[in-house]
């Protein structure tokens, strides 16, 4: 959508379109990021402390994190969005 704009010289779709391209265009990268952080302390953790990652990662840590890592994640969407809402950006 923002190559087109960037062709025609002009956002066509309306204020509410780029206010919710926004938010998804923000979501779907903060998305990605977390997702990679969460790996990354996954791995992170079971490479320098194996002994402690194979005795007390269990699918309910497991589980809790992803929840946070989703948590997180729409907190942040619902912000960019209400902001976006308030001041029309």
């Amino acid at each position: 959508m923002v190559s087109f704009s960037i062709l025609v010289g002009y956002w066509p779709f309306g204020r509410a379109l780029c206010g919710l391209w926004v938010v998804v265009d923000y979501g779907a990268t903060l998305a990605s990021v977390y997702a990679l952080v969460a790996i990354c302390v996954d791995r992170l953790w079971a490479t320098k402390w194996c002994h402690h990652y194979r005795k007390y990662n269990t699918r309910k840590k497991v589980a809790l994190m992803c929840l946070a890592v989703w948590y997180e994640l729409i907190y942040r969407v619902i912000y960019k969005l209400i902001n976006n809402l308030l001041f029309r950006l």
